[in-house]
């Protein structure tokens, strides 16, 4: 099963700019077809699918989510708002009708679990206990079946100016977390870097964006700068041998320094 992630596309309204030079509607179509090859079984997209929470953005993805012809699910990050993301998505089927948007699904070998972290107009994040309660129950429910939990805020500290807009309950999602066994990764996005920690007795990994990347200094964590580096996304293979192995890739094509030869 391959399962692909895109994160914080980060699209405004047409003929509009991030920070005024970031055309993120060109990575955000560049990111897509770069994922004929390979074709996915799903695409999972984990936040901050608008800059500004504007309708006619998600109108514009959902629609360019259904020519890709890819079973594809959507989460909230900061910078969205969830009463135009329901709209825009509804006719997917999976987004329920009211209050926070996450849900499961159930397809392949791989069960996925989509857990709401936003605070509309905020850039931290927050698992409050009807949120934690509810991916609990979830978990009990199956604890046979690899899972994979998806998230926009990372659950984890990292020692750069994401800390400050992270993830509030953090402990206590950990908490629960940890008791399943079959948990076989998390998922975010909201950094804009790449980044691997072991946590809650799993993995927790974030995507790199499609938008742009977020420049990384370890110097002076406070720093936010935004960098010229590719767009971005992961692909998450599961095999029964290997378990869940994940790749990210560039949208950009590189040149072939070397080929060794079929024998």
């Amino acid at each position: 099963m391959l399962i692909a992630q895109i994160t914080d596309l980060h699209l405004l309204a047409e003929g509009r700019l991030v920070y005024g030079v970031v055309d993120t509607a060109a990575y955000a179509r560049a990111a897509l077809t770069a994922l004929s090859k390979p074709r996915p079984d799903m695409l999972l997209l984990t936040g901050d699918l608008a800059d500004a929470g504007e309708a006619e953005v998600y109108t514009w993805l959902s629609g360019e989510l259904d020519a890709l012809g890819v079973p594809a699910y959507v989460i909230p990050g900061n910078h969205d708002l969830r009463a135009p993301m329901r709209q825009a998505f509804a006719h997917h089927g999976y987004l329920p009708q009211d209050g926070f948007l996450h849900y499961t699904i159930e397809a392949g070998p791989v069960r996925v679990i989509a857990l709401d972290t936003l605070i509309e107009h905020q850039p931290g994040g927050l698992i409050c206990e009807q949120r934690r309660t509810w991916l609990a129950e979830r978990l009990a429910e199956d604890r046979r079946t690899p899972t994979l939990i998806m998230m926009h805020h990372q659950p984890f500290l990292t020692g750069t100016s994401f800390d400050a807009i992270g993830l509030e309950g953090r402990e206590a999602v950990e908490a629960v977390i940890a008791k399943a066994p079959n948990v076989e990764r998390v998922i975010c996005g909201h950094m804009h870097r790449g980044v691997i920690q072991r946590w809650a007795g799993t993995v927790a990994s974030v995507c790199p964006g499609s938008a742009y990347q977020v420049g990384l200094d370890l110097v002076d964590p406070t720093r936010f700068h935004v960098v010229a580096e590719p767009a971005c996304y992961q692909l998450h293979h599961w095999t029964k041998e290997a378990g869940l192995v994940s790749f990210t890739r560039t949208v950009d094509d590189f040149p072939v320094l070397y080929e060794r030869a079929k024998k």
